[in-house]
């Protein structure tokens, strides 16, 4: 199980950084449309990892980081 909540919050926040890069390279072409796409999907898959992070600092009782995420 904990293996399987550190996949799912590794794999989520690497694909939030992937996309935040897209952002940014949209920038970079002035195309203010697809960098408000992108950035909403970035936060989106962000928003969908977070209870895997959640939950694995609560089960190592790390309170601190889990309630700041939370």
């Amino acid at each position: 199980m904990d293996q399987l909540l550190q996949l799912t919050a590794g794999i989520f926040y690497l694909l939030n950084k992937i996309l935040f890069s897209s952002s940014e390279r949209s920038l970079n072409q002035n195309n203010k449309a697809n960098v408000k796409k992108w950035k909403i999907a970035a936060w989106a898959v962000y928003l969908i990892g977070l209870p895997a992070w959640v939950i694995i600092f609560i089960k190592e009782h790390n309170w601190i980081a889990a309630a700041l995420l939370a």
